[in-house]
């Protein structure tokens, strides 16, 4: 049995049975915070609020830098070193990774939930905690959900409830572990309270949205969504969800929309060009006409939507693919193989005629025509031949097979001159 149970118990034999009773079937933190309640022998909050030692203080300030990487690598050895049952962690290691994890927001769960335990269960760490107990309340709490560790979850939230009684931050904790749990119409019933009371709150938007997705209902996380942008537009992670959920549901033609919202605020990340990239080449295999209203902007049609044939997806895939190549460092398999192909399909007699030779000035041969702020249409002339961008980018992918998986070089060769048996081509 735990000590400070037993103790507990022994000093307030009175209520011994009760106690005994409530306690079947909980969890070490649970019981810890039950005791507490039926005992009376000092509530969450005045352990947590009392003052700290100068240890303590000194050990709080220490920690209030940034970590580097490298610091929370050394700490998560430490941690893992740690034997699974009979040994507690050293509380400042505990409460100076938490804080990291919180710091640098890293999502590492099974850490949190296994070690933020012992600080919220010692009388004396969290006592030195002071303020920061309710933090790590709040962050065992998520990490637990994340683990299906239901019980602890409840007993954080029940902690946080008993402080912040009419906080909405801990009521939206508190409907996020309902959502955990599965009890989804409770979660909806919380979430819309909470929507009702501030309907500018995005958090409450957004895992409205997550609810649907849990649920498996992908068009209604989309209307979610839908009437979220509508306030957020410049939310460029939500117009990303948006563009992987229309992806999910086969509507390409509005996941290419969203990947231009995106590419607007984030013209730099190279995975934004790959996936806008990726979905323009979708579209070309459909054989459709498609409209890209921003696409015909930059073509100076006067922001008139102008339909786009398979043969300019495709040349306005090949700059997209090669924006993605230049942006990642000449380092993304993808983007090479996806450069490959379309180099493939259009040949030398489609839309890439017209860029003759490689541009001397590029190191790789490969001058990506959709730079950051480039017009997406003029990039075609810029290029060199489809052919030649082909034999570059299959001879980068080859490269990098060679150099990161050796094993698999002999099969990526077979494979690139398999694609260029099928279209009629011969590799260099």
């Amino acid at each position: 049995m735990c000590p400070f149970l037993a103790l507990s118990l022994s000093l307030r034999s009175s209520r011994c049975r009760v106690v005994s009773l409530s306690l079947i079937g909980c969890s070490w933190l649970e019981m810890a915070l039950a005791v507490r309640r039926a005992l009376g022998i000092g509530g969450w909050a005045a352990s947590a609020s009392s003052s700290a030692s100068a240890g303590d203080v000194s050990s709080a300030q220490a920690s209030s830098h940034a970590p580097s990487r490298e610091e929370v690598a050394r700490m998560e050895a430490a941690l893992a070193s740690v034997p699974p049952r009979g040994a507690v962690a050293d509380p400042q290691l505990v409460r100076a990774y938490l804080c990291a994890c919180r710091a640098l927001r890293l999502r590492r769960s099974e850490l949190v939930c296994k070690h933020g335990q012992t600080l919220l269960l010692v009388p004396r760490s969290l006592r030195g905690l002071r303020d920061e107990a309710w933090d790590v309340a709040e962050q065992v709490a998520l990490a637990a959900m994340d683990c299906g560790d239901f019980r602890t979850a409840h007993a954080c939230v029940l902690m946080l409830q008993d402080r912040f009684p009419r906080s909405r931050r801990v009521e939206l904790v508190r409907a996020a572990l309902l959502e955990a749990q599965g009890k989804f119409a409770e979660a909806r019933g919380a979430y819309d309270a909470l929507r009702k009371a501030d309907p500018a709150d995005p958090l409450v938007w957004k895992r409205l949205v997550a609810l649907r997705k849990s649920q498996g209902d992908a068009p209604g996380a989309l209307d979610e969504l839908g009437r979220y942008l509508d306030v957020y537009s410049n939310d460029a992670d939500a117009w990303e969800e948006a563009a992987d959920l229309n992806v999910q549901a086969g509507a390409y033609s509005q996941a290419a929309f969203c990947l231009e919202e995106v590419l607007l605020s984030c013209p730099t990340n190279w995975r934004h060009h790959l996936a806008y990239a990726e979905v323009l080449h979708t579209l070309a295999a459909s054989g459709k006409d498609v409209h890209l209203p921003h696409a015909s902007k930059a073509r100076g049609s006067g922001g008139a939507s102008r339909a786009s044939g398979p043969a300019q997806l495709r040349a306005l895939a090949k700059s997209y693919y090669s924006a993605a190549l230049e942006l990642s460092g000449y380092k993304s398999a993808r983007a090479m193989h996806g450069l490959h192909l379309v180099g493939l399909e259009l040949g030398d007699g489609d839309a890439g005629r017209g860029g003759g030779e490689a541009d001397s000035s590029d190191p790789r041969g490969i001058h990506p025509g959709a730079r950051a702020g480039a017009g997406a249409g003029e990039g075609a002339g810029a290029l060199p031949a489809a052919d030649e961008v082909r034999r570059l980018a299959g001879g980068l992918l080859l490269q990098e097979y060679r150099k990161l998986a050796p094993g698999l070089a002999s099969t990526a060769e077979a494979v690139i001159e398999e694609l260029a048996d099928a279209h009629g081509v011969g590799e260099a």
